[in-house]
Protein backbone atom coordinates (compact mmCIF):
# COMPACT_ATOMS: atom_id res chain seq x y z
CA UNK A 1 0.00 0.00 0.00
CA UNK A 2 2.59 2.54 0.76
CA UNK A 3 4.95 1.45 -1.92
CA UNK A 4 1.54 2.23 -4.53
CA UNK A 5 1.35 5.49 -2.41
CA UNK A 6 4.85 6.56 -3.25
CA UNK A 7 4.64 5.76 -7.00
CA UNK A 8 1.67 7.57 -7.43
CA UNK A 9 3.00 10.63 -5.33
CA UNK A 10 5.54 10.46 -7.94
CA UNK A 11 3.56 10.14 -11.02
CA UNK A 12 2.11 13.74 -9.78
CA UNK A 13 4.90 15.11 -9.15
CA UNK A 14 6.59 14.43 -12.99
CA UNK A 15 2.84 15.47 -14.05
CA UNK A 16 2.79 18.50 -12.37
CA UNK A 17 6.19 19.32 -13.51
CA UNK A 18 5.77 18.39 -17.03
CA UNK A 19 2.56 20.79 -16.53
CA UNK A 20 4.60 24.03 -15.67
CA UNK A 21 7.38 23.21 -18.04
CA UNK A 22 4.95 22.86 -21.09
CA UNK A 23 3.01 26.13 -19.70
CA UNK A 24 5.44 27.74 -20.53
CA UNK A 25 6.65 26.15 -23.62
CA UNK A 26 2.90 26.65 -24.72
CA UNK A 27 3.16 30.78 -24.07
CA UNK A 28 6.61 30.77 -25.90
CA UNK A 29 5.64 28.83 -28.82
CA UNK A 30 2.21 30.84 -28.79
CA UNK A 31 3.49 33.57 -29.49
CA UNK A 32 4.06 35.41 -25.90
CA UNK A 33 7.93 35.33 -25.94
CA UNK A 34 8.60 35.73 -29.53
CA UNK A 35 6.02 37.85 -31.50
CA UNK A 36 3.97 40.46 -31.69
CA UNK A 37 0.59 41.07 -33.49
CA UNK A 38 -0.60 44.37 -34.17
CA UNK A 39 -3.90 45.36 -36.35
CA UNK A 40 -5.22 47.98 -38.06
CA UNK A 41 -9.30 48.19 -39.62
CA UNK A 42 -9.69 50.64 -41.95
CA UNK A 43 -11.19 51.52 -45.58
CA UNK A 44 -12.41 48.00 -46.17
CA UNK A 45 -8.81 46.56 -45.37
CA UNK A 46 -7.10 44.62 -42.43
CA UNK A 47 -3.45 45.52 -42.41
CA UNK A 48 -1.57 42.85 -39.53
CA UNK A 49 2.23 43.22 -38.93
CA UNK A 50 3.85 40.02 -37.45
CA UNK A 51 6.45 41.28 -35.51
CA UNK A 52 9.45 38.65 -34.23
CA UNK A 53 12.93 38.37 -33.52
CA UNK A 54 13.47 37.17 -37.33
CA UNK A 55 12.15 39.98 -38.36
CA UNK A 56 8.93 42.15 -39.73
CA UNK A 57 6.43 41.02 -42.03
CA UNK A 58 3.61 42.74 -42.68
CA UNK A 59 -0.29 41.92 -44.15
CA UNK A 60 -2.52 43.74 -46.21
CA UNK A 61 -5.88 41.43 -46.48
CA UNK A 62 -3.91 38.20 -46.50
CA UNK A 63 -1.86 39.37 -48.80
CA UNK A 64 2.36 39.53 -47.54
CA UNK A 65 3.99 40.80 -51.19
CA UNK A 66 2.14 44.26 -51.33
CA UNK A 67 3.99 46.49 -48.49
CA UNK A 68 7.79 46.83 -49.41
CA UNK A 69 10.35 47.67 -47.08
CA UNK A 70 11.82 50.81 -47.72
CA UNK A 71 16.23 51.79 -47.79
CA UNK A 72 17.66 53.11 -44.86
CA UNK A 73 18.62 56.84 -45.04
CA UNK A 74 22.31 56.90 -46.56
CA UNK A 75 24.92 56.58 -44.38
CA UNK A 76 26.08 60.45 -43.12
CA UNK A 77 23.47 62.02 -44.09
CA UNK A 78 21.47 64.09 -41.54
CA UNK A 79 18.20 61.72 -41.34
CA UNK A 80 20.45 58.49 -40.92
CA UNK A 81 22.55 59.81 -37.67
CA UNK A 82 19.44 60.19 -35.42
CA UNK A 83 18.72 57.90 -32.76
CA UNK A 84 14.93 57.80 -34.36
CA UNK A 85 15.91 57.03 -37.59
CA UNK A 86 18.29 54.74 -36.78
CA UNK A 87 15.91 52.59 -34.76
CA UNK A 88 13.09 53.30 -37.49
CA UNK A 89 11.93 50.40 -39.67
CA UNK A 90 9.47 51.89 -42.66
CA UNK A 91 7.15 49.95 -45.18
CA UNK A 92 5.39 51.75 -47.88
CA UNK A 93 2.31 50.58 -50.28
CA UNK A 94 -0.34 51.86 -52.73
CA UNK A 95 -3.59 51.01 -52.20
CA UNK A 96 -6.53 52.13 -53.89
CA UNK A 97 -4.44 54.60 -55.56
CA UNK A 98 -3.34 56.50 -51.64
CA UNK A 99 -0.09 55.79 -50.31
CA UNK A 100 0.08 53.66 -47.18
CA UNK A 101 3.52 54.24 -45.02
CA UNK A 102 4.06 51.97 -41.96
CA UNK A 103 6.45 52.71 -39.32
CA UNK A 104 8.11 50.86 -36.29
CA UNK A 105 10.28 52.11 -34.43
CA UNK A 106 12.11 50.70 -31.30
CA UNK A 107 11.96 52.94 -28.12
CA UNK A 108 14.38 50.76 -26.55
CA UNK A 109 18.42 50.24 -26.45
CA UNK A 110 19.88 48.24 -28.49
CA UNK A 111 22.98 46.36 -28.17
CA UNK A 112 25.57 45.17 -30.33
CA UNK A 113 28.51 43.44 -30.60
CA UNK A 114 31.41 43.29 -33.28
CA UNK A 115 29.10 45.68 -35.26
CA UNK A 116 26.17 43.35 -35.08
CA UNK A 117 22.65 44.32 -33.29
CA UNK A 118 21.69 42.08 -31.22
CA UNK A 119 17.49 41.30 -30.18
CA UNK A 120 16.09 42.12 -27.18
CA UNK A 121 13.32 40.22 -26.20
CA UNK A 122 12.21 43.25 -24.00
CA UNK A 123 12.30 45.86 -26.50
CA UNK A 124 9.08 48.48 -26.57
CA UNK A 125 8.13 49.67 -30.16
CA UNK A 126 5.79 51.87 -31.58
CA UNK A 127 3.70 51.13 -34.92
CA UNK A 128 2.33 54.19 -36.95
CA UNK A 129 0.58 53.55 -40.31
CA UNK A 130 -0.41 56.54 -41.94
CA UNK A 131 -2.90 56.16 -45.14
CA UNK A 132 -3.01 59.09 -47.35
CA UNK A 133 -1.14 61.08 -45.42
CA UNK A 134 -3.38 60.54 -42.04
CA UNK A 135 -2.34 58.68 -39.50
CA UNK A 136 -4.58 55.46 -38.31
CA UNK A 137 -4.78 54.37 -34.93
CA UNK A 138 -3.57 50.61 -34.15
CA UNK A 139 -6.76 48.48 -32.50
CA UNK A 140 -4.99 48.91 -29.18
CA UNK A 141 -5.31 52.16 -29.58
CA UNK A 142 -8.93 52.28 -30.25
CA UNK A 143 -10.32 49.59 -27.65
CA UNK A 144 -11.35 52.27 -24.83
CA UNK A 145 -13.60 54.43 -27.44
CA UNK A 146 -15.66 51.92 -28.67
CA UNK A 147 -19.28 50.58 -27.70
CA UNK A 148 -18.67 47.03 -27.87
CA UNK A 149 -17.98 43.33 -25.73
CA UNK A 150 -17.36 40.53 -26.42
CA UNK A 151 -18.33 37.87 -23.78
CA UNK A 152 -17.52 34.00 -24.72
CA UNK A 153 -18.76 30.65 -22.48
CA UNK A 154 -17.81 26.88 -22.83
CA UNK A 155 -21.49 25.89 -21.88
CA UNK A 156 -21.20 21.66 -23.18
CA UNK A 157 -18.46 19.41 -23.50
CA UNK A 158 -18.77 15.78 -24.49
CA UNK A 159 -17.12 13.21 -26.22
CA UNK A 160 -17.73 11.64 -29.72
CA UNK A 161 -16.23 8.44 -30.20
CA UNK A 162 -13.76 6.70 -32.88
CA UNK A 163 -14.59 5.69 -36.12
CA UNK A 164 -13.27 2.24 -34.81
CA UNK A 165 -13.37 0.40 -31.63
CA UNK A 166 -9.26 0.93 -31.54
CA UNK A 167 -9.49 5.08 -32.17
CA UNK A 168 -9.93 7.07 -28.65
CA UNK A 169 -12.82 9.12 -28.03
CA UNK A 170 -12.61 12.80 -29.16
CA UNK A 171 -13.55 15.67 -26.73
CA UNK A 172 -15.84 18.70 -28.55
CA UNK A 173 -15.89 21.61 -26.19
CA UNK A 174 -19.53 24.45 -27.35
CA UNK A 175 -18.64 27.99 -27.17
CA UNK A 176 -21.56 30.44 -26.82
CA UNK A 177 -20.55 33.76 -27.82
CA UNK A 178 -22.14 37.16 -27.27
CA UNK A 179 -21.44 40.51 -28.77
CA UNK A 180 -22.95 43.84 -27.68
CA UNK A 181 -23.08 47.06 -28.44
CA UNK A 182 -23.43 49.78 -26.13
CA UNK A 183 -24.45 47.13 -23.39
CA UNK A 184 -27.49 45.56 -26.21
CA UNK A 185 -27.01 41.64 -27.80
CA UNK A 186 -26.78 42.49 -31.20
CA UNK A 187 -25.12 39.22 -32.33
CA UNK A 188 -25.17 35.31 -30.38
CA UNK A 189 -22.56 32.71 -32.07
CA UNK A 190 -22.72 29.02 -30.76
CA UNK A 191 -19.68 26.68 -32.14
CA UNK A 192 -17.85 23.14 -31.16
CA UNK A 193 -14.41 23.59 -31.25
CA UNK A 194 -11.31 20.71 -30.77
CA UNK A 195 -8.77 21.31 -27.82
CA UNK A 196 -5.93 21.90 -30.61
CA UNK A 197 -8.74 24.82 -31.97
CA UNK A 198 -8.29 26.60 -28.78
CA UNK A 199 -4.41 25.91 -29.05
CA UNK A 200 -4.26 27.32 -32.52
CA UNK A 201 -6.55 30.53 -31.56
CA UNK A 202 -4.14 31.37 -27.89
CA UNK A 203 -0.86 32.16 -30.42
CA UNK A 204 -2.46 34.92 -31.79
CA UNK A 205 -4.30 35.89 -28.60
CA UNK A 206 -1.33 35.97 -26.68
CA UNK A 207 0.84 37.89 -29.42
CA UNK A 208 -1.82 40.12 -29.82
CA UNK A 209 -2.06 41.60 -26.04
CA UNK A 210 1.82 41.34 -25.08
CA UNK A 211 2.79 44.69 -26.33
CA UNK A 212 0.01 45.16 -23.07
CA UNK A 213 2.14 43.89 -20.01
CA UNK A 214 -0.99 44.08 -17.46
CA UNK A 215 -3.56 42.28 -20.15
CA UNK A 216 -0.96 40.41 -21.46
CA UNK A 217 -0.08 39.20 -17.73
CA UNK A 218 -3.53 38.71 -16.64
CA UNK A 219 -4.24 36.23 -19.53
CA UNK A 220 -4.46 32.52 -17.82
CA UNK A 221 -2.87 29.48 -19.54
CA UNK A 222 -4.83 26.92 -21.36
CA UNK A 223 -4.46 23.31 -19.63
CA UNK A 224 -1.71 21.29 -20.79
CA UNK A 225 -2.18 18.60 -23.50
CA UNK A 226 -2.30 15.33 -22.35
CA UNK A 227 -1.85 12.54 -24.41
CA UNK A 228 -5.09 10.14 -24.30
CA UNK A 229 -2.76 6.99 -23.16
CA UNK A 230 -2.17 8.74 -20.57
CA UNK A 231 -5.61 9.90 -19.27
CA UNK A 232 -8.73 7.97 -18.95
CA UNK A 233 -11.40 9.23 -20.42
CA UNK A 234 -14.24 9.81 -17.97
CA UNK A 235 -16.55 12.88 -17.64
CA UNK A 236 -14.31 14.14 -14.69
CA UNK A 237 -11.55 14.54 -16.75
CA UNK A 238 -13.76 16.32 -19.05
CA UNK A 239 -15.52 18.70 -16.79
CA UNK A 240 -12.37 19.77 -14.89
CA UNK A 241 -10.94 20.37 -18.87
CA UNK A 242 -13.93 22.08 -20.15
CA UNK A 243 -13.57 24.22 -17.17
CA UNK A 244 -10.23 25.56 -17.19
CA UNK A 245 -10.87 26.28 -21.37
CA UNK A 246 -13.79 28.32 -20.24
CA UNK A 247 -12.06 30.52 -17.78
CA UNK A 248 -9.34 31.21 -20.45
CA UNK A 249 -11.70 31.79 -23.20
CA UNK A 250 -14.01 34.01 -21.02
CA UNK A 251 -11.45 36.04 -19.97
CA UNK A 252 -9.62 36.76 -23.20
CA UNK A 253 -13.15 37.75 -25.04
CA UNK A 254 -14.08 40.36 -22.43
CA UNK A 255 -10.25 41.74 -22.90
CA UNK A 256 -10.24 45.46 -24.34
CA UNK A 257 -9.78 45.46 -28.05
CA UNK A 258 -10.40 41.89 -28.45
CA UNK A 259 -13.29 42.10 -30.85
CA UNK A 260 -10.80 43.53 -33.21
CA UNK A 261 -8.71 40.12 -33.11
CA UNK A 262 -9.93 38.80 -36.44
CA UNK A 263 -8.90 35.50 -35.93
CA UNK A 264 -10.46 35.23 -32.53
CA UNK A 265 -13.87 36.55 -33.87
CA UNK A 266 -13.71 34.26 -36.90
CA UNK A 267 -13.11 31.57 -34.13
CA UNK A 268 -16.64 32.61 -32.63
CA UNK A 269 -18.33 32.41 -35.19
CA UNK A 270 -18.40 35.89 -36.07
CA UNK A 271 -17.45 36.63 -40.45
CA UNK A 272 -15.58 39.23 -41.15
CA UNK A 273 -18.45 40.70 -43.10
CA UNK A 274 -20.41 41.02 -39.92
CA UNK A 275 -17.71 42.24 -37.79
CA UNK A 276 -16.58 45.35 -40.61
CA UNK A 277 -19.28 48.04 -40.16
CA UNK A 278 -18.54 47.79 -36.64
CA UNK A 279 -14.74 48.38 -36.32
CA UNK A 280 -13.43 49.99 -39.38
CA UNK A 281 -11.69 53.41 -39.00
CA UNK A 282 -12.93 56.21 -40.75
CA UNK A 283 -10.11 57.36 -43.52
CA UNK A 284 -10.36 60.33 -45.17
CA UNK A 285 -12.78 61.48 -47.19
CA UNK A 286 -15.24 58.61 -45.43
CA UNK A 287 -17.70 60.40 -43.93
CA UNK A 288 -19.98 57.61 -42.08
CA UNK A 289 -18.08 56.66 -38.24
CA UNK A 290 -18.49 53.12 -37.95
CA UNK A 291 -21.09 52.03 -35.29
CA UNK A 292 -18.96 50.34 -32.93
CA UNK A 293 -16.91 53.90 -32.33
CA UNK A 294 -17.80 56.04 -29.40
CA UNK A 295 -18.67 59.40 -30.25
CA UNK A 296 -19.30 62.30 -27.67
CA UNK A 297 -22.80 62.13 -27.62
CA UNK A 298 -24.35 58.79 -28.58
CA UNK A 299 -27.22 58.33 -30.29
CA UNK A 300 -28.65 55.31 -27.84
CA UNK A 301 -32.01 54.83 -30.06
CA UNK A 302 -30.13 54.06 -33.32
CA UNK A 303 -30.64 50.75 -34.93
CA UNK A 304 -27.92 48.44 -34.85
CA UNK A 305 -26.60 47.76 -37.80
CA UNK A 306 -27.28 46.49 -41.10
CA UNK A 307 -24.42 43.94 -40.60
CA UNK A 308 -25.56 42.95 -37.76
CA UNK A 309 -29.54 42.57 -37.64
CA UNK A 310 -29.69 39.04 -39.07
CA UNK A 311 -27.16 37.47 -36.66
CA UNK A 312 -29.13 37.53 -33.29
CA UNK A 313 -30.26 34.16 -33.88
CA UNK A 314 -28.14 31.44 -32.77
CA UNK A 315 -25.93 29.51 -35.78
CA UNK A 316 -24.17 26.35 -34.89
CA UNK A 317 -21.04 24.78 -36.78
CA UNK A 318 -20.40 21.51 -37.42
CA UNK A 319 -18.43 19.34 -34.86
CA UNK A 320 -15.06 18.97 -36.39
CA UNK A 321 -14.72 15.74 -37.52
CA UNK A 322 -10.18 16.03 -37.50
CA UNK A 323 -8.90 13.10 -35.50
CA UNK A 324 -5.85 14.67 -32.95
CA UNK A 325 -3.34 13.50 -30.66
CA UNK A 326 -4.77 14.94 -27.59
CA UNK A 327 -8.39 15.29 -25.90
Amino acid sequence: MGNEQSVGASLDSVQNGLQRMENSALRSSAGSESHWLVFWHFGGHIVRVYHDLVGIIVILDDKDDVFKKQAPAPAGSSNAESSTEKNKTVFSATVDGKEIKLEVVNESPTYSIGGVTLFNSMSQYSYNLYYAGARIPHAHERASSTNLQLQASVIAAEYVGGSTSQKYKRGVFTVEARLYLRHEVIGTKTSTHRFNNFLEISSDAYAFYRPRAALYSAIPSLPWRIPKWVQSQGLEELEKRRSAIHTWIQKVASMPGAFMLPSLTRFLGFTDGEMKSLIEYPVPGQAVEPSGEASANPDLSAPMPGSMAGIDVVAVTAVPTEEAECV
